[in-house]
């Protein structure tokens, strides 16, 4: 739900103008509800060529840190797959 950027009054859907002050409604989402997605845009699981492209690493450099447990991954049959939510905590720091 947007809410008003002067007053912060919660306003009704398709609304075009705060009903408590008048502004003008906001057109998108305020920037810290954007932030606050954890696949920050990304589908909720990545390919090995995906992760590498994120992390500007060759395609094997990524493989060895997978093979080592490094990096977050899992094998399903003769593919991996990294889980968006989990590579993006091991970013920041938040994963154990």
């Amino acid at each position: 739900m947007l809410k008003c950027l002067e007053c912060k009054t919660e306003l009704p859907e398709g609304a075009k103008f705060c009903l408590n002050c008048g502004t003008k409604a906001p057109e998108e989402l305020e920037p810290k509800a954007q932030e606050s997605d954890p696949f920050r845009g990304y589908p909720p699981v990545l390919k090995p060529k995906e992760v590498a492209e994120i992390l500007g690493v060759g395609i094997n450099r990524l493989y060895e840190h997978l093979h080592n447990g490094d990096i977050p991954g899992r094998r399903i049959g003769r593919r991996w797959r990294i889980s968006t939510k989990l590579l993006f905590e091991w970013l920041d720091g938040k994963a154990s």
